[in-house]
């Protein structure tokens, strides 16, 4: 039986920055991978996803759907990031910390992989 879930953003999310994406890191030298095996689809402004490896669904609300597209367009974090705060009304700070911890979450449920993108 397949195991769903739902991945929010802008949330009160509690972690510690992992090395890779950390207060200091440039956000222009990371991008995200998505794997082979992911397969998803958008629904009405929500995102939904299916991990073909574990059979699990997740789903993303408008916010976190946003930031999927966006991870799409563009080729680097800081790209995403300046993106999300010409589009909505958030602190730069606030911000990076809400998209950080949400790829945190994805790469955490292995959905994502963030790199440092290649020179």
């Amino acid at each position: 039986m397949a195991h769903c879930s739902t991945i929010n953003i802008f949330c009160l999310v509690i972690t510690m920055p992992s090395e890779k994406t950390g207060p200091n890191t440039d956000l222009r030298t990371l991008q995200v991978v998505i794997p082979d095996e992911l397969i998803f689809q958008d629904l009405d402004g929500e995102t939904v996803l299916l991990d073909m490896k574990s059979g699990q669904y997740f789903g993303m609300d408008e916010t976190g759907s946003r930031i999927w597209k966006l991870l799409g367009e563009y080729d680097n974090l800081q790209e995403v990031l300046d993106a999300l705060l010409a589009e909505y009304d958030v602190a730069a700070d606030i911000c990076r910390q809400e998209l950080l911890a949400f790829l945190e979450n994805l790469e955490t449920s292995g959905l994502v992989t963030v790199e440092t993108a290649e020179s």
